[in-house]
């Protein structure tokens, strides 16, 4: 398994997706998911992909480039047909979810100024310090957790709870 820092995002385990930089202070499970279903419904409404398109996409919330929805999650957070949640504003959607689902035209990065593009959650900031052995570790470790769906993922991952669980349990050192 190839074990660069976005598979920690979308690691291919019982179709786990991880959303949870996407939004904040979420309110409960049903809310947020309500909204992504909301939001997916709109974005497959566009027809033509463009850039223009995804745009008005984009910018349909509000004037405040910042505000999430009442849920707290990102509007422009939609779940794909092979069950991924992710952005379709991201430069390399293409690499989260195949051409056939969503074919990206845009070659930019259409989440500047609406999204902290550059945001790590603490679960990222400690996976960049793992060596290659001990993200395979965490993998198989993952796959024997009763993590019942994406949303349970998503908030174990940015609020570092899952990661952190997995060095308790592991004994897992970070040299720092």
């Amino acid at each position: 398994m190839k074990v660069d820092k976005y598979n920690l995002c979308q690691p291919g385990i019982k179709n786990l997706s991880c959303f949870g930089c996407c939004g904040r202070d979420f309110t409960c499970k049903k809310e947020v998911l309500d909204e992504i279903d909301h939001n997916t419904k709109i974005f497959r409404n566009i027809k033509v992909p463009s850039t223009s398109n995804l745009l008005c996409f984009r910018d349909r919330l509000s004037d405040d480039n910042w505000e999430v929805t009442k849920s707290g999650v990102c509007s422009n957070l939609v779940k794909f047909d092979n069950g991924k949640f992710a952005c379709p504003l991201h430069k390399f959607i293409n690499d989260i979810v195949p051409k056939s689902d969503f074919l990206a035209i845009h070659k930019k990065d259409l989440r500047w100024g609406h999204c902290d593009v550059n945001y790590e959650c603490e679960s990222i900031i400690f996976w960049k310090q793992l060596n290659d052995l001990q993200k395979t570790r965490y993998f198989e470790w993952l796959k024997e957790q009763n993590i019942s769906d994406s949303y349970e993922y998503s908030v174990g991952l940015v609020e570092g709870k899952l990661i952190r669980r997995f060095f308790d349990e592991c004994d897992i050192y970070i040299n720092s």
